[in-house]
């Protein structure tokens, strides 16, 4: 009788697959660990293909919600290197979920500090600008008070009425106005060095 070769054996266990299937949520962490493990080019690799952390969605929720005017496909590009850095630190603290969410938003507030802007579709094409001009709009428009921000975004981006912002206790029409106008003044005199705080 040949004796048996007890790594050869392991590695014929391991890979016959099991009759009972592990619960969703042990299969997910499974997989956020093999996507996470290595070095981070390996990571960056592995996560950048298909987005399997779902990072894109994120990133256009996050923008929306903050009003922002950035190019989604370089924020995702500077989250994705950001996981990819910080996946050998990742023990399960914070949640996977609030993880990606913190890693978005270092990517937003890295490329607001270094002044980034949209080049695409995100800028509302009313405004007629494109290239550098429209960048640096964008640029100082993202450094603008969220309230501002928001103002503009609700009447100009989402075209929405100024009655249907105006609520109780909130801004009045005019501050709203008066807030929407300071942001489109960006993108109407881009050349202007009109403060933005």
């Amino acid at each position: 009788m040949a004796a048996t070769d007890p790594l050869a054996a392991l590695a014929l266990h391991n890979s016959v697959p099991a009759t009972t299937t592990a619960p969703a949520g042990q299969r997910r962490s499974q997989r956020r660990r093999s996507l996470l493990a290595g070095p981070p080019a390996r990571v960056l690799e592995r996560i950048a293909a298909g987005d399997p952390l779902g990072l894109q969605p994120r990133v256009e929720r996050i923008l929306a919600s903050r009003s922002l005017l950035l190019d989604s496909e370089q924020v995702f590009l500077r989250a994705l290197a950001i996981c990819a850095r910080r996946a050998r630190r990742y023990r399960g603290r914070p949640g996977f979920e609030r993880w990606l969410e913190q890693h978005v938003a270092e990517a937003i507030e890295s490329l607001v500090e270094e002044g980034a802007g949209a080049r695409t579709s995100q800028a509302p094409a009313r405004l007629d600008l494109s290239g550098d001009a429209l960048a640096s709009a964008c640029a100082r428009f993202n450094r603008l008070p969220a309230t501002t921000r928001r103002a503009f975004f609700r009447l100009v981006v989402e075209g929405r009425s100024i009655d249907s912002l105006v609520h109780p206790g909130g801004r009045s029409a005019p501050e709203i106005a008066r807030q929407a106008r300071r942001a489109l003044l960006l993108f109407l005199s881009p050349d202007s060095e009109e403060e933005t705080r």
